[in-house]
């Protein structure tokens, strides 16, 4: 069996401005939040599973957030939840059959 070492000097390494380049290219503005211990060991958990940096999690969280969604997808799941008891009196019963919505 054979025993190989790897010196570190024999190891090519790319230049430290081609990886700033790439990351720069992608990451323009830089923002500083301070988190709660217990949210700062769930993003770290959520990131770990997903196989993410906390930063990928949190942009991607931040777009999630940012997305324009209309009101009737919002509450779509609401739609026939209420309960409403038939109405007792004639006006009720007026306003109801008028109701178009």
């Amino acid at each position: 069996m054979a025993d190989y070492t790897v010196n570190a000097a024999d190891v090519p390494q790319m230049p430290h401005d081609v990886l700033r380049a790439c990351y720069n290219s992608l990451v323009d503005k830089t923002l500083t939040i301070r988190l709660s211990r217990a949210q700062d060991e769930a993003l770290a958990a959520r990131a770990r599973t997903q196989g993410k940096t906390r930063s990928a999690v949190v942009r991607e969280l931040i777009d999630a957030g940012l997305e324009e969604h209309p009101l009737g997808r919002r509450i779509g799941h609401l739609k026939g939840r209420l309960d409403v008891p038939q109405p007792k009196s004639g006006w009720q019963r007026r306003i109801k059959d008028r109701n178009w919505r």
